[in-house]
């Protein structure tokens, strides 16, 4: 367990933590998109195999959310801007996303070349629309809870996202270093689930309290 740290609220509390990972880490190998052309215009994107991304034993890429123990009819109604799926340099970035049900994704082309956008919902219906070169952003919603929705590029088959719909706004994507925050949490006794795409699911139980953030880790191994 992590040491709890102060939240700066009277009402509400918090949670932050690591999202760890046991094992050997699989290698992130060239896909070799870097020798496409089309692929060579964002020198800054990292183009190697993304699908699990492990630093120093750290797992980045995890969705991290309150799985029980929330009041339904106490959920926040989701007022916010869009969330943001880049394509660029033949890569979806970032490649986990977590947006609410009902919000905005606006998926942007950035590349000299045309790409396709193929999303594969088991809950919510199917999307497969081309975009061609720096077209307009093609905004897409859904309105059903889902963990995760797989985006793909039929054009470029290396290129994937996950992108998590949750009914609730108490959710994190772990970072490269495999740390998560999760903000204005109402006080009370939760299951706290991390999902990864390919590593499948771990839980835990927390308790938080006003005025203070729950700190602690969860493990992966494969």
């Amino acid at each position: 367990m992590l040491e709890a740290e102060p939240f700066d609220s009277t009402s509400l509390g918090g949670l932050h933590g690591t999202i760890l990972f046991q094992g050997e880490a699989p290698e992130r190998f060239d896909q070799g998109v870097s020798a496409r052309s089309e692929c060579q215009h964002h020198s800054g994107v990292d183009q190697r195999a993304n699908a699990v991304v492990v630093n120093a034993g750290k797992l980045a890429g995890a969705f991290v959310t309150l799985s029980s123990g929330y009041d339904k009819t106490a959920i926040p109604a989701f007022s916010g801007d869009a969330a943001i799926l880049d394509q660029k340099g033949c890569m979806y970035v970032p490649r986990v996303l977590g947006v609410r049900v009902g919000q905005t994704i606006r998926v942007t082309n950035l590349d000299p070349a045309s790409h396709n956008v193929h999303t594969k919902g088991k809950r919510n219906r199917e999307a497969n629309t081309t975009m061609g070169a720096k077209q307009t952003p093609l905004e897409l919603v859904f309105e059903r809870p889902e963990l995760p929705i797989p985006f793909k590029c039929d054009i470029h088959p290396w290129m994937g996202a996950a992108v998590f719909v949750e009914e609730h706004p108490w959710f994190a994507v772990s970072d490269e270093a495999g740390a998560f925050r999760i903000r204005d949490v109402p006080p009370g006794e939760y299951v706290v689930q991390a999902i990864h795409e390919g590593l499948g699911k771990v839980s835990g139980s927390v308790k938080v309290a006003a005025g203070s953030s729950t700190g602690f880790t969860l493990s992966f191994s494969k």
